[in-house]
Formats: C-alpha cells, structure tokens, sequence
C-alpha cells in the first residue's frame, strides 16, 4: 500500500519528463510493520531525486527482503536511476545537511540539500542504513536497509481489505484539514507535496523561498 501510494504521488512528475519509472516488489512478504509516514518519506526523497537528476532513461525501484527473522524483517529498498552520476568527491559530500553534490548541481537543480541527510538520519535512528554508488554520466543506485516488524495475519487480512475498498479522496470527518504553505525549491518535490496533502482534503499553498 505505501509503495502504490508513493509511486501514485510520484509517477506524474517522472512521466512529465518523459521518463520511465519501474517497479519491482516480491509476491511474498509484501505486508511489514513500519512507521507509514516515514516510510513513505524515505521513499519519495529518493524518489524525488532520482527523477531531478535524470533527464533520460528512468528510474527503477526495486523492494525485497533483505533479511528475516522470527519477529523482524529487514528490507532492502533499491532505487537505481540513469540521471547525472557522481564522482567519488560528490558522494562523499552527498549526505551532509544543506550541502549539494557540488556548486553548480546546486544552481541548477535547485534544493536545500536536506532530503538525503533526513534519510539516512532516520534509518540510523531505527537501526537500519543507506549506502550509494555511482558513476559520472552513468547514474546513481541509493541502497537503503530498512529494519521492520513481522505483522501478523490478522493485521494482513486487515490491510487487504482496506486495499480492496475505494473511497474518495481522504477528506475524512474524523481529521482535522488545514491550509498549509508549502515553502520549497524544488518543483518536483512541491508537485509530490501538493498531490500528497491535496489527496487529503488539505488546501495547499507553493512558495519557492522565504522572501515569496
């Protein structure tokens, strides 16, 4: 279900630059215990990323069982884009806090350098990593372990059914809405924020910067 609803939110701005955007998801151990919101967030940062810089080709996603346990299951979540690439100085730079690859990625692409670093800070919170590796003109593989929990049936059952059920979009009476002000660079990531609060009855506002 996260994964259907990030690539929901995600799937518009790739295919607006005519890119491919594959998915590749097991048939078994489709269902894990996690933090949704944050799940979500790692996947739509790297996502996003991926599809900024890249200008050709597409990006896969690629989400497997890396390890499992009687009570934990660690995934593997694998984004491999054909964008710009990186040397080995850049990917050294790559995860510190409002720091781009270099100088002139930041002038061109835009962004604030944070989505990376709040990644790789929240998987080192619950125990997991990210690793990268990538090639100049080539394009950039991010690897990221994520540690879960093993849902039991019921909470399968639960999650199947919701799936199976078509509501409108979730403007439910039972949460608050809010007019929200999106302050953001980066047009792709406000595209994914507008779609995401929209789908839940929020009104949303785009400013670029603090000045806007």
């Amino acid at each position: 279900v996260v994964v259907r609803d990030v690539l929901a939110m995600t799937d518009v701005s790739a295919r607006g630059k005519g890119l491919y955007l594959k998915v590749e998801v097991p048939d078994e151990d489709r269902y894990v215990k996690a933090d949704v919101s944050w799940t979500k967030q790692v996947l739509i940062n790297l996502l996003s990323n991926a599809i900024k810089f890249t200008s050709e080709g597409g990006i896969t996603l690629t989400v497997e069982m890396a390890e499992k346990t009687g009570s934990s299951i660690t995934m593997k979540i694998t984004v491999a884009d054909t964008g710009i690439g990186m040397d080995e100085e850049e990917v050294a730079r790559l995860f510190h806090p409002f720091v781009q690859a270099n100088a002139s990625i930041s002038s061109k692409y835009g962004g604030t350098g944070l989505g990376l670093h709040i990644v790789r800070e929240y998987l080192a919170r619950i125990g997991g990593s990210i690793s990268v590796a990538s090639e100049k003109g080539v394009g950039t593989t991010f690897t990221a372990l994520c540690p879960c929990g093993v849902p039991t049936e019921e909470e399968k059952a639960q999650v199947a059914a919701k799936k199976k059920v078509k509501t409108r979009p979730r403007a439910r009476s039972n949460v608050a809405l809010h007019n929200i002000l999106i302050v953001e660079d980066n047009v792709i990531n406000q595209k994914i924020l507008r779609r995401f609060l929209e789908r839940d009855g929020h009104q949303v506002r785009i400013a670029n910067d603090g000045i806007e």
